[in-house]
C-alpha cells in the first residue's frame, strides 16, 4: 500500500499520532503506547522465532533482523559502550540451519561498526519472553533460592550502521563473536590540518578519538558545556566563561584592544581608531579607572569600553597556552572581539571558543573553521546556515559526558567525554596578592585555590617570576611538594619553604632559616625540631610560637623522668646563644617543682643570671618557678633586682616592672600601665584592682578602655576580704575585698553611652552594676553576659545553689575558675545604705 494510506491506517488504529494538525505537510509522526506495544510484539516474536537455546562458544550477539542499516540484535551481556562489532559476513553452518561468524574463520572483509539505538540492553525471559532485570556479575549464596538454576535470558537491542553507506552481508540469524585484538576495525576521525587532541573514547578496546580538524560542538546547556570544556581545555587558549572550568580567568591581554576598538567603532577612520587605540591602552597601563588625568580618552570610548568590560583585569601577558579568557560580564561586542582577537592573533596556541548564547557572526564562524588553530567552537543554538564542518552535539538517550558526533556521510558516532581538571595557570590570577607572612598564608591560600579551581598546581621554575613562584607554592600548601620545593629552593627559598610537607620543614629551616626570618617559623611544628635545637629556634621566634615550644616541652619534661637532666647539661655542653639559654631556662623554672630536688637547687645558683641576660617575651614562667624557689629557701629576694635592671623589654616585662613600682613606690600607676599591669596572670593584680579599677574611672580615656577592652574586673573585684595572694617580686597580698562605692561610679560610666553590647568590656561592666544592685536590693542575681552565673560571686556563700559542671564552664573562663573554687566575694559593706541613694 502507499505510505500515506498505511499511515492514515495506523493513525485510525492508534498506533501513530502526529505532532502537527490534520494535513500538514512535514509532519512528525510518533508511535503511541499502543504501536510500541505492537512494534516491541514484533521483536519479540521475531526472537521466538530464532533459534536461541544454544548459545556457541565465544559468541555474544545474534543477527535477528536487519532493514538497510537498521539492525535488531540479540545480545548476551550488557554493552561496554554503544559501538558493537559486527562481522561484515560469515558462512559457518549448523544443525539448526543458522550461521555463525568466529570472527576468525569465515571473516571475508573483517568487522563493521554498528551503534547502539538504546541506552541499555533489554533482557528477557527466554521461557516466558517477559522483561527482566538484567542479570548479575556476581552470583550471591545467601538464600536457598540463589542455588535454583536460574532460567535462561537474552538481550535484545536495536542498532544502526554507523556508516548508512555501508551495506553488511551477514545473514539473518547468524550468531557473532568478538574480534580479537589485532582485528578490531578503525573509527572514522575528524582529519585536518589542526593539531591532534583527544576528543574521547568511543570503545575501551579501540585507540581514543583524536580530531585533527574543527569541531562545532552545539550545546544547549550549561552542563554539557561544562563537560565538553573541561575536555578539550588542556594546552590551548580558552575564550569561555571561566566558572564552568572552576577556576578564575586570566588577565586580559592588552592586545585585545586593537580588536575592540574595530568593533565598538566601525565608521571612524582607521588614523582615528588607532589615536584612540593608544589613549586606552596607556590609560589602562596606568592604572585608571576614571576618564580624567593626563592621558584623555574620548567620552564615548570610555564609556563603551567601561559597559563592554566591566571590571576585568588587563596585562601585558603574550604566551597564551593554558590561557583562560573569562567571558561573564561582557557585552556581546567585547565577546566577539575576543574571537576577533584569536583569529589575528600570530600564536599556534590551539583555540577553544564559546559564543555569546543565542548569537554569532556568520563571516566570523566561517572564518573560525578555516582557522587550523580552532580546536573547538561551542554554540547554543542550532545556526541557520548549515555546517561543513565535524559537530558534537549531547547523547540524546546517554548520559551525561556521552555526545554524538557527526561526521560526513550521516556518520553519528557516540563519543564519552573524559573530565579533566581546568588547566594550570600561566601566570597568577589577576588581584591575587602573595602572601607576606606565615600569619596571611591560610588566606592568600584559600584565595589562591578559589581562583585555581579544581586545576592543578603550576610547575613553576627558576625562570617564572617571583609571584609566580609564590603562586605556585601556595596552591601546594599544606600537603606539600618535596620534589618542588628541593627543585626551587636555591632560587626561592620562601616559595620552597610554603611548598615543604610538614615532615620535611625542619631540614629546611636549618639551610634557609635565616633568610626565610621569624615571620615564617610559625609553619615548622614543634614537635618535629629534635629536642636538642628547640631553645635554639625559640629564642628568636615569635611569641606564640614561643608558648607552643613551651607547653610542648612541659609535657614531656612531665612525662619524661631525666629530661630535664638532659637539658641541664645541653645548656652547659651546646653554645647557645643568651636568648636560647634563657628560654630553657624560663621553661625549667616553670617545672621546677616536679623536677629532682637537687636540679632545683642547681637552677637557684645560676637560673637568675642566666634569665636576665636575655629575658624571655614570657618571663610569667621564670617568675613562677624563682617565687616557688624563693619560698621553699633556696633563693633569696636579690633575683627580683636582677631581673629589674635588664635591658629587655616586652609587655609582660613591662606590665610586671610597673606592678612592683607601684607597690613599693605606693604610686598611682597610668592608664598604659595599668594596661600592661591587667595582661598579667589574674591572681597577681586582683588584690590592687580596686585601686586599679578606681585610677581607670577618674579619666575619659580609662572610660573607653573600661567599655572596650576584655578585662576580667568581675574576676577581680568579686573575692573575700583577707585571700591571700603570692606575687612575684612582692610576696603575699591580702584582697581588700569588693569596694562598697562603686555603683554610682559605674552609673555615671554607663549612664548615656551609645555602645554595642557584644563589646565584652560593656559586658563586663553591665554584670558588676547588676550584681551591686542585686545585693543592695536584696533579690537574687540576674543571668550575667559574660557567664550567667557571675552574680552569685557576690551573694553569700550559703545561698549559691549546687552548679553542674556544665552550668560553671558556660562562660567566661575566669569566673568559671571562681564558682569552681566555691569562693564568694560578700561582705557586710556592699550593703551600706551611703553607698547609693535608694
Amino acid at each position: 500500500p502507499h505510505a500515506s494510506a498505511e499511515l492514515k491506517r495506523m493513525r485510525e488504529e492508534g498506533l501513530i499520532q502526529s505532532d502537527s494538525g490534520p494535513g500538514q505537510r512535514g509532519a512528525k509522526q510518533h508511535l503511541t503506547a499502543v504501536g510500541w506495544q505492537v512494534f516491541i510484539g514484533d521483536e519479540l516474536a521475531r526472537l521466538s522465532d530464532s533459534s536461541v537455546d544454544s548459545i556457541p562458544e565465544h559468541a555474544v550477539g545474534k543477527l535477528l533482523a536487519k532493514d538497510g542499516p537498521q539492525l535488531l540484535l540479540a545480545y548476551t551481556k550488557s554493552l561496554s559502550s554503544p559501538l558493537i562489532p559486527l562481522p561484515w559476513s560469515g558462512d559457518f553452518s549448523h544443525s539448526d540451519q543458522t550461521a555463525i561468524s568466529s570472527g576468525i574463520q569465515g571473516v571475508k572483509d573483517g568487522y563493521v561498526w554498528a551503534v547502539a539505538r538504546e541506552a541499555e540492553v533489554r533482557w528477557y525471559d527466554l521461557e516466558s519472553l517477559k522483561q527482566v532485570p538484567a542479570p548479575s556479575d556476581d552470583q550471591s549464596t545467601s538464600s536457598l533460592s540463589d542455588w535454583v538454576e536460574p532460567s535462561p535470558v537474552i538481550g535484545l537491542v536495536r542498532a544502526r550502521l554507523l556508516d548508512p553507506r555501508q551495506s553488511l552481508k551477514l545473514a539473518i540469524g547468524s550468531w557473532f563473536g568478538e574480534p580479537p585484538i589485532e582485528r578490531w576495525p578503525d573509527l572514522p576521525m575528524p582529519m585536518g590540518e589542526s593539531e591532534s587532541w583527544t576528543l574521547g573514547t568511543a570503545h575501551e578496546s579501540v585507540s581514543p578519538l583524536q580530531s585533527q580538524c574543527p569541531i562545532c560542538a552545539i550545546l544547549p546547556d550549561r552542563l554539557s558545556t561544562t563537560t565538553l570544556l573541561s575536555a578539550a581545555s588542556n594546552g590551548a587558549l580558552v575564550i569561555a566563561e571561566a566558572s564552568l572550568l572552576g577556576r578564575q580567568g586570566d588577565a586580559l591581554p592588552l592586545s585585545i584592544l586593537e580588536s575592540w576598538i574595530n568593533r565598538a567603532h566601525p565608521r571612524l577612520t582607521e588614523t582615528e581608531r588607532r589615536h584612540r587605540l593608544q589613549g586606552l591602552t596607556q590609560a589602562i597601563r596606568k592604572g585608571r579607572r576614571k576618564r580624567s588625568g593626563n592621558i584623555r580618552v574620548e567620552e564615548s570610548t570610555w564609556r563603551r569600553f567601561q559597559s563592554d568590560w566591566s571590571n576585568h583585569q588587563w596585562g601585558e601577558k603574550t604566551e597564551v597556552e593554558n590561557t583562560i579568557i573569562d567571558v561573564q560580564g561582557l557585552s556581546s561586542t567585547a565577546w566577539l572581539s575576543l574571537i576577533d582577537w584569536s583569529l589575528s592573533r600570530q600564536e599556534t596556541t590551539p583555540v577553544v571558543l564559546q559564543y555569546p548564547p543565542g548569537q554569532h557572526d556568520s563571516g566570523q564562524l566561517h572564518s573560525v573553521f578555516q582557522d587550523p588553530r580552532t580546536r573547538l567552537a561551542i554554540l547554543s543554538q542550532e545556526p541557520e546556515e548549515s555546517l561543513a564542518y565535524p559537530t558534537l552535539r549531547p547523547d540524546p538517550i546517554r548520559p551525561l559526558s556521552w555526545y554524538l558526533l557527526k561526521l560526513a556521510g550521516d556518520v553519528e558516532l557516540p563519543c564519552k567525554v573524559t573530565h579533566r581538571p581546568p588547566p594550570s595557570f600561566t601566570s597568577p590570577p589577576p588581584l591575587w596578592i602573595p602572601p607576606n607572612s606565615a600569619s596571611n598564608l591560610e588566606e592568600v591560600v584559600s584565595s589562591a585555590k578559589l581562583a585555581a579551581g579544581g586545576s592543578a598546581p603550576p610547575n613553576a621554575s627558576e625562570e617564572s617570576s617571583e609571584e609566580m613562584r609564590l603562586f605556585a607554592a601556595s596552591l601546594r600548601y599544606p600537603e606539600g611538594d618535596i620534589d618542588w620545593a628541593d627543585r626551587i629552593e636555591s632560587v626561592d627559598p620562601l616559595a620552597a619553604w610554603i611548598a615543604c610537607p610538614a615532615d620535611n620543614r625542619w631540614p629546611l629551616w636549618r639551610r634557609q632559616g635565616i633568610r626565610l626570618g621569624a615571620d615564617w617559623i610559625s609553619l615548622l611544628d614543634v614537635e618535629k625540631v629534635p629536642i636538642e635545637f628547640l631553645a635554639e629556634v625559640a629564642g628568636t621566634a615569635p611569641y606564640d610560637w614561643q608558648e607552643s615550644a613551651h607547653n610542648h616541652l612541659v609535657q614531656r619534661i612531665r612525662n619524661e623522668d631525666d629530661l630535664a637532666l638532659r637539658l641541664r647539661t645541653l645548656i652547659d655542653s651546646h653554645n647557645f646563644t643568651d636568648s636560647a639559654s634563657a628560654w630553657i631556662t624560663s621553661t625549667l623554672l616553670s617545672q621546677v617543682a616536679w623536677l629532682p630536688p637537687e636540679l632545683a637547687a642547681d637552677l637557684a645558683r645560676w637560673a637568675p643570671n642566666s634569665i636576665s641576660k636575655s629575658l624571655p617575651s614570657n618571663i610569667i614562667p621564670a617568675l613562677i618557678g624563682l617565687t616557688w624557689l624563693s619560698s621553699q629557701g633556696e633563693l633569696d629576694d636579690s633575683w627580683v633586682r636582677k631581673i629589674e635592671e635588664s635591658q629587655r623589654s616586652s609587655p609582660i616585662i613591662d606590665g610586671w616592672t610597673s606592678l612592683l613600682s607601684t607597690v613599693r613606690d605606693g604610686r598611682t600607676p597610668t592608664i598604659e600601665e595599668i594596661r600592661e599591669i591587667t595582661s598579667l596572670p589574674l591572681e597577681w593584680w586582683a588584690p590592687f584592682s580596686p585601686l586599679l579599677f578606681s585610677t581607670i574611672t577618674e579619666g575619659g580615656e580609662g572610660r573607653e578602655m573600661l567599655i572596650m577592652e576584655n578585662i576580667p574586673w568581675a574576676s577581680a573585684l568579686f573575692r573575700p576580704i583577707g585571700e591571700v595572694h603570692t606575687i612575684p617580686g612582692i610576696g603575699t597580698v591580702e584582697h581588700p575585698g569588693c569596694p562598697a562605692d562603686l555603683v554610682s561610679r559605674l552609673e555615671r560610666i554607663l549612664q548615656g553611652v551609645d555602645v554595642d553590647e557584644e563589646l565584652h568590656g560593656f559586658a563586663e561592666l553591665t554584670d558588676i552594676l547588676n550584681a551591686l544592685k542585686s545585693i543592695l536590693i536584696g533579690t537574687k542575681p540576674v543571668v550575667g553576659k559574660i557567664h550567667p552565673m557571675v552574680g552569685w560571686l557576690l551573694q553569700p556563700r550559703d545561698r549559691w545553689p549546687a552548679f553542674t559542671a556544665i552550668e560553671i564552664i558556660s562562660g567566661d573562663s575566669e569566673v568559671a575558675a571562681r564558682l569552681a573554687a566555691g569562693k564568694s566575694g560578700y561582705h557586710h559593706g556592699l550593703r551600706e545604705s551611703s553607698q547609693r541613694r535608694l
